[in-house]
């Protein structure tokens, strides 16, 4: 069972039903604007050890063909995820080692209520929805 730990772990956000994530991606998409510097696009790949590089780049490899659509929001990405592909405890898993390494992003989990779509949204400063397509695809 996937508790509330791993995502204050992740320093994602977890949002069930329509009226919680519609205040987080809110607020996520204002983040960015209260910035005054921005912050350069790069990972640390000295943040993970060898075992958890090589199953971040397994999950990565399983977000990318869990993703069954794209939404552009205005500081980033947002993907609906099909949970027969990757479950919450993985997408969950990629967040905390994502975070890690590219401190850079901001992240948000959505999960709709009655068996819903589960989205993943990524967020940042200028520029960053090109490095996200880079990276994910």
């Amino acid at each position: 069972m996937i508790g509330l730990s791993w995502m204050a772990l992740a320093g994602g956000a977890l949002a069930v039903g329509g009226v919680a994530a519609g205040a987080l991606l809110t607020s996520a998409e204002e983040q960015p604007k209260a910035r005054k510097e921005s912050r350069p696009f790069s990972c640390n790949i000295r943040a993970l050890s060898p075992g958890e590089r090589a199953r971040h780049n397994e999950n990565t490899a399983r977000l990318r063909s869990a993703r069954v659509e794209t939404r552009e929001l205005q500081n980033g990405l947002r993907f609906r995820i099909a949970a027969e592909r990757m479950d919450l405890a993985t997408l969950g898993d990629w967040v905390a080692l994502e975070r890690r390494c590219c401190p850079f992003f901001g992240f948000a989990i959505e999960v709709e209520p009655d068996g819903g779509a589960v989205w993943l949204s990524l967020t940042g400063d200028e520029g960053v929805k090109d490095f996200i397509r880079l990276e994910i695809g």
